[in-house]
């Protein structure tokens, strides 16, 4: 009888045993449909500006910025009045080169841009180098009216220096750990003579339209207090550029979402795997994904795979077979801080021997990569988020 109730309790314990393996399941958390979801929510991004206490107007009177004051075209005066009204009680202006302040109107600026020398030669790098230094003590932002043009005045050919002016650039705006920067893109009227990259003088037989830009220096704060004001406040620059206004650190936390973590693994290894990065913060919301990469932990690169911004999010489709030797796979999205190549290319001319056109200016692209080298270029990365996800 004992022997009997010995095998029934055995019998028991099995049946008990093999219903348990039966019924057990994988408590492993799984990405739906394969998709592995990060997001920003949460992240705080600080990229809140603070208007300065004070501001200062630099106009270039040299000879070669002048045409734009000869014409009947108001664009440029409207400009220099709606800088000046950002800060209208404490800016002060000045022509580059003139210490004593212009204290007339700026519609009345005309007849004193005329009495301003013909400088042969805009020095950027020393404009910038003591705009800088006082920025580094004072709580302002510095203003400087150009047509952007980088010029070796009667020395020889611009073209030759172009690559000494950029570094004279760099070096002239860096060691300021809170500096930042902008360059604003206008257009108007330019009614004259244009002096090329030789200094041989081209005299228009009409009225054209050309670019001019306000060059911006200030604190960190400042320059993105700047970057918040609305296109009619800054008479609606036709392109915007800001350098060193973001909070990189931020641009690097997302995190993996929800309470999966680096634990969840695929629903299914056969398939595609979509990467998503939900909430972007508005300074991320229209960044250019053009070169933006996929690559593993030791660096291989994901090839043929499509990288899209929208909805407020960015999603990276992989359409190659993932391969791995290990059970946990991270893959890093990154998006590259680079300069818009329009700066570069189309608004650019790096020979204006045949004179001027209406879109183009000279060496504006030496200018634009000195100032990103010196402000942004320890940072190359604008976005990089790492998504892990286990295979099985």
């Amino acid at each position: 009888m004992r022997k009997k109730v010995i095998v029934v309790i055995v019998a028991i314990v099995v049946i008990c045993v093999a219903v348990k393996l039966c019924n057990r399941h994988d408590d492993t958390p799984v990405w739906e449909n394969n998709e592995v979801i990060a997001t920003f929510n949460g992240i705080s991004v600080d990229e809140k500006g603070e208007k300065p206490m004070t501001s200062k107007l630099v106009i270039d009177a040299s000879g070669s910025m002048k045409p734009y004051f000869y014409t009947d075209d108001k664009r440029l005066i409207n400009t220099l009045s709606e800088i000046k009204n950002l800060n209208a009680i404490d800016k002060e202006i000045y022509f580059l080169g003139n210490p004593k302040p212009y204290t007339g109107l700026i519609k009345n600026i005309l007849g004193d841009v005329r009495k301003q020398p013909n400088l042969t030669e805009t020095s950027f790098h020393e404009f910038f180098k003591t705009a800088a230094n006082e920025i580094d003590t004072v709580s302002t932002i510095i203003y400087f009216v150009t047509d952007g043009i980088m010029s070796l005045g009667n020395n020889g050919d611009t073209e030759k220096a172009l690559v000494e002016f950029r570094g004279r650039i760099e070096s002239s705006l860096k060691g300021h750990a809170d500096l930042a920067g902008a360059i604003l893109r206008y257009e108007g009227g330019f009614k004259g003579d244009y002096w090329d990259k030789q200094n041989r003088k081209h005299t228009l037989k009409n009225e054209i339209q050309r670019p001019y830009y306000i060059i911006a220096l200030g604190k960190r704060n400042a320059i993105r207090w700047l970057a918040e004001q609305n296109n009619k406040s800054l008479n609606s620059p036709e392109n915007k550029l800001f350098f060193n206004i973001h909070d990189y650190k931020s641009h690097m936390s997302a995190r993996m979402n929800g309470n999966k973590g680096d634990f969840a693994k695929l629903e299914d290894i056969g398939k595609n795997v979509k990467l998503i990065l939900n909430d972007l913060p508005s300074c991320l919301q229209n960044i250019n994904t053009d070169h933006a990469s996929l690559r593993y932990s030791d660096g291989e690169l994901l090839k043929g795979d499509t990288i899209i911004i929208e909805n407020n999010s960015i999603t990276s489709l992989i359409n190659s077979a993932i391969t791995s030797d290990v059970d946990t796979v991270k893959i890093r999205l990154s998006v590259p801080n680079e300069l818009p190549q329009d700066w570069l290319t189309t608004w650019n001319c790096d020979d204006d021997s045949q004179g001027p056109d209406e879109v183009s200016t000279f060496s504006l692209g030496t200018l634009v990569q000195g100032m990103f080298n010196a402000l942004e270029q320890e940072h190359e990365e604008l976005l990089g988020i790492d998504f892990t996800f286990k295979m099985q």
